[in-house]
């Protein structure tokens, strides 16, 4: 029996929000953007929220059946983007309005992309704790 893969919608939003919260707490990005562990409880899940809201608008969420693992995926247009990307200042407004670094990564990873030409990009892969090492990534 195969893995069984739907898209995710709206109503999906806040478990996989809750799955990439769990999924990537303990990762070197997530420590960095927000060094005080306790902090980082409190406000990282906020912070993802706006990555899936983000996928939701803009791209798609693929997510196994049972919600142990989802890939967002964004359609990046080719050109470089009209205007400023707003989506880093949501990132700290949402989250965690005083620090800097919620900003600064979505900016410094947003100049480095490629724009060249029109793709599908996986902005993130994420897999429950508990089921990491069973090839749902």
């Amino acid at each position: 029996m195969g893995l069984e893969i739907r898209q995710a919608g709206r109503s999906d939003r806040d478990a996989v929000a809750r799955l990439l919260d769990e999924a990537f707490r303990d990762d070197p990005v997530s420590s960095w953007v927000f060094p005080d562990p306790r902090h980082r409880a409190a406000v990282h899940g906020k912070f993802l929220g706006v990555f899936v809201d983000v996928a939701l608008e803009e791209g798609r969420i693929d997510r196994t059946a049972d919600g142990a693992a989802a890939a967002l995926w964004l359609r990046v247009p080719a050109g470089e983007p009209e205007g400023e990307d707003e989506v880093p200042a949501r990132m700290r407004t949402v989250a965690d309005p005083d620090n800097e670094r919620c900003e600064l990564v979505g900016r410094l990873t947003g100049e480095v992309h490629p724009t060249a030409e029109e793709h599908e990009y996986l902005l993130m892969i994420a897999v429950a704790p508990d089921r990491q090492g069973e090839g749902l990534g």
